[in-house]
């Protein structure tokens, strides 16, 4: 006779073994290709169709709607302009404003930028070229 296991046995091994990091990799790849499987459900394309507009082969287009492909920002990119549409959005920021060189004397470096500091810019961050 063959044991089944409980779900909730997967789900606290998954817990347990799975890092944080790693879950959330595997969210993140997951719904990115839930994203590209809803664009092309849309639009009544095939996984073929695609395969074709990105110039790739259906094994690797399948690879990549699996949710466990490791997308490159360059894929994503090229992916966003076949579909002509972002898969994957990214929440914009406060616009940031420069400042002249005479406010730079309150300016602390932080790698090629130089952020002015936060209490003379109400509430957004100024920044100014190296």
């Amino acid at each position: 006779m063959v044991q089944t296991m409980k779900p909730d046995f997967m789900q606290q091994c998954y817990d347990r073994f799975v890092t944080p990091e790693k879950q959330e990799f595997i969210k993140l790849n997951v719904e990115i290709a839930n994203r590209i499987y809803d664009i092309l459900d849309e639009r009544g394309l095939s996984q073929r169709d695609f395969a074709r507009m990105m110039g790739k082969t259906e094994a690797e287009v399948s690879r990549w709607l699996s949710g466990t492909h490791n997308f490159t920002t360059a894929t994503i990119a090229a992916i966003n302009v076949a579909l002509n549409e972002n898969v994957l959005i990214v929440p914009e920021k406060e616009q940031y404003q420069f400042v002249s060189l005479i406010d730079m004397s309150s300016c602390h470096r932080t790698g090629r930028r130089t952020r002015y500091n936060k209490y003379h810019s109400e509430k957004n961050y100024s920044y100014a070229n190296k």
